[in-house]
C-alpha cells in the first residue's frame, strides 16, 4: 500500500524558472527538491522551507528564515568540488522560502 502524501509542489514553477521535478529528501525544517532551471537548461536542488502551523507562526518563522538566509550567504561563499553551489535565495508569492 502507497502512502505517500501528494506533493502539490511537484511540476510547479519556482520564480518562473525553477521546474520541481522530484523530492529528494524531507527533514524537520525542509524538504529539497530536484529541478530544472528552464533559463540554463541544467538540474539544480531546491531546498523549500516548510510552512509551520504553529499559532506563533510569524515569530518562528521569521527567525528560521534569517538562519536560512545567512546558511545560504556561508554557502556561497564556498568553494570546493564536494560542495554544491548556492545560487538563489528568495520568497516566493506562496509564502515558499528557497
Amino acid at each position: 500500500m502507497d502512502t505517500q502524501v501528494a506533493d502539490t509542489l511537484l511540476g510547479s514553477l519556482l520564480d518562473g524558472r525553477y521546474r520541481i521535478r522530484g523530492r529528494v529528501a524531507r527533514g524537520g525544517m525542509a524538504t529539497v527538491y530536484t529541478a530544472t532551471d528552464e533559463r540554463l537548461e541544467r538540474t539544480v536542488a531546491v531546498k523549500i522551507i516548510h510552512p509551520t502551523q504553529a499559532p506563533e507562526a510569524r515569530t518562528r518563522l521569521a527567525g528560521f528564515v534569517e538562519r536560512f538566509t545567512d546558511e545560504a550567504k556561508t554557502i556561497a561563499r564556498l568553494t570546493h568540488p564536494n560542495v554544491v553551489r548556492s545560487t538563489t535565495r528568495a520568497p516566493t508569492a506562496a509564502c515558499h522560502t528557497w
